[in-house]
């Protein structure tokens, strides 16, 4: 493929083979390394044994060693009585010249080895010594089996043996093994050295702020450095090259001296990204658009068959295409097998989902226990330019390019984002609008030892995930009562809320509340509104005479008492709760009632602590 002849969106399967094709995969190449520094490491050949373990017969226990057969029919009325033979022998005692014969017992330290005629040991424990004229005797009113209480040379591992293959990561388990079989140096796969670039005049190095208007922080650099050392490379970060071509033509020169380059930002068309058209220059861009989401402008290339990626600038997009893409061929530099084809594991849906045809999605998502059954995912929509996201998540569901709209109670292909020990979801998922209210049930719920997720979601959506047992529970107000009520779902009452306008302390908040806020409005105050569906919102349209030409819409009360407080909006309906949280004037306008909606006759644990909580709150 010559230049400038580079796929334009294709999809996933199609931009992977393509960009293997302009790829040597081959794995780097071994060296040795001292075991000391093996640790994540990836055997570039097969460990064999190169003795004996242990490397000679040995005490498992502090005893005496014995011929088993001198104890047979061995019982309290009957003891076997055996001669006690020298000195004991100790952990690391060289035990020639000393013989057990018929009779006789000689003391063991646990780890020491047998003396030449030993098959057993017995604890000492399980013995007594008597002192006699004809010397000291071991007395032991039990009988033993040959080899109780001993370790046979080699009946751990044999020499010789083949203990771990080609391609297996060294982790604190494999390296024990090793040393145990006195190796102290291993031949590993050579580690992929990957040169990470970030790009673009709006990026700052974290810790050199303040910000100026339009800057952010360089978050990308450290993820992908970060993934990078997870996986097993060496990330070498070359900093930030602005958008200049001869400064970025400069970091990429250096770059060539890795096996890889991942960069970010840049790869879009339009003509103030630079990153592309001078990766083009030096090299081959194979793909420039992959029907993916979040990701699509991606684009792949190879200088001199060695893999150069420009990762989209927002973070999840980076994430997800690092994972998806480059993960996969750095995995096959470093020399790690490819993973067998295997069932991938899947989560069911907990609401429905608007997908974008044609593209393949992948969902960042909440996971929630589901008893013996897949976890149930809750897509957590903050967008691809959210940071914090990726942290929260706990995985991702995939979408295939052929659904415009997955129903709740979909399986779907999942990755998990956390470690295998940190994937548990959780007990308890209560959907609804957040409040103080819940958070406090929540927080009292955690005492009783349960998992509890909040999960912010429209009044509907949340009764529909109770209705289909994808949600343990919902609190919602009076739309989402009405909709609980439709579809023959339990309701308990919890204390009803204040609704009303608010705005920042120190604004005239005095009179009819209808009146305050058409006054605010003609005086071009900002209005913050909740979203359709809300209590808030239906207070709100029924205040308004006239609704404003434009507004800032945001979720909840919540949202709202929070751009108020922030200064982004002068006037909003919001929750006393809300208001006095975030120090807000408060004008009462209606009282709004509180439900928690759960299954009928339901038998959950988790849902009855809940209950519990919120209707103990003050």
């Amino acid at each position: 493929m010559s230049r400038k002849q580079y796929l334009a969106v294709v999809s996933k399967e199609e931009a992977q083979r393509a960009w293997a094709e302009a790829l040597d995969l081959r794995p780097l190449g071994a060296e040795e390394v001292a075991l000391e520094d093996a640790l994540g490491r990836v055997l570039a050949a097969p460990f064999q044994a190169p003795g004996d373990l242990p490397p000679f017969d040995r005490a498992l226990v502090d005893g005496y060693a014995l011929v088993a057969s001198d104890t047979f029919g061995a019982s309290t009325d009957a003891p076997a009585r055996l001669r006690l033979l020298g000195r004991p022998i100790a952990a690391g005692d060289d035990p020639a010249g000393r013989v057990v014969d018929a009779g006789g017992a000689i003391e063991v330290a646990t780890g020491a080895s047998l003396p030449q005629g030993a098959d057993a040991v017995v604890m000492i424990e399980q013995t007594s010594l008597e002192s006699g004229g004809d010397g000291d005797h071991v007395v032991l009113r039990e009988p033993l089996t040959p080899g109780q209480g001993i370790q046979r040379r080699g009946s751990d591992v044999e020499e010789g043996e083949a203990l771990f293959p080609t391609g297996r990561r060294l982790t604190a388990r494999e390296t024990c093994v090793i040393a145990g079989a006195g190796v102290d140096r291993v031949l590993v796969h050579r580690r992929p050295k990957v040169a990470v670039i970030s790009t673009g005049d709006e990026l700052v190095p974290p810790g050199r702020g303040p910000l100026a208007p339009g800057q952010i922080f360089d978050a990308n650099a450290r993820l992908v450095a970060d993934l990078v050392r997870e996986l097993g490379g060496e990330a070498h970060e070359l900093g930030i090259a602005r958008d200049d071509e001869a400064a970025l033509r400069a970091l990429l020169e250096r770059a060539r001296a890795c096996d890889a380059v991942v960069l970010s930002g840049g790869t879009s068309k339009g003509a103030g990204d630079l990153t592309y058209r001078v990766v083009e220059a030096l090299g081959q861009v194979v793909v420039h658009g992959v029907a993916v989401r979040p990701g699509k402008p991606l684009v792949l290339a190879a200088w001199e068959r060695r893999p150069v990626a420009i990762l989209p600038g927002f973070p999840t997009s980076a994430a997800v295409t690092f994972e998806v893409f480059v993960r996969p061929v750095l995995a096959q530099l470093a020399g790690v097998p490819a993973r067998a084809a295997h069932a991938r594991p899947g989560a069911r849906l907990g609401v429905a989902f608007p997908s974008a045809p044609g593209r393949h999605e992948y969902v960042l998502c909440y996971l929630a226990g589901a008893g013996d059954g897949p976890p149930r995912a809750f897509p957590l929509l903050r967008g691809s330019g959210a940071t914090s996201g990726l942290a929260r998540a706990d995985g991702w569901v995939e979408v295939p390019a052929d659904r415009d709209h997955v129903p709740a109670g979909a399986t779907l292909p999942l990755t998990w984002l956390r470690s295998p020990h940190e994937r548990t979801g959780a007990d308890l998922v209560v959907v609804g609008e957040p409040s103080a209210l819940v958070e406090a049930a929540l927080d009292r719920a955690s005492d009783e030892g349960l998992r509890a997720r909040f999960l912010p979601g429209s009044a509907v959506a949340a009764v529909d995930a109770v209705a289909s047992g994808l949600a343990d529970a919902a609190v919602v107000g009076a739309t989402g009562e009405e909709e609980a009520r439709a579809q023959g779902l339990a309701l308990t009452s919890l204390r009803a809320r204040r609704l009303g306008l608010a705005a920042r302390a120190g604004a005239p908040l005095e009179g009819e509340p209808r009146a305050v806020l058409a006054a605010a409005l003609e005086r071009g105050a900002r209005l913050a509104r909740a979203r359709r569906g809300t209590d808030a919102r239906r207070l709100l349209d029924d205040l308004l005479a006239v609704a404003p030409a434009a507004a800032l819409d945001v979720g909840s009360a919540r949202a709202v008492a929070r751009a108020l407080a922030a200064g982004r909006a002068d006037v909003g309906v919001t929750t006393d709760d809300e208001a006095r949280a975030h120090g807000l004037a408060f004008l009462a306008a209606a009282e709004a009632p509180l439900v928690l909606v759960t299954t009928p006759g339901t038998d959950r644990p988790a849902a009855e602590a809940l209950r519990r909580a919120l209707v103990a709150h003050p």
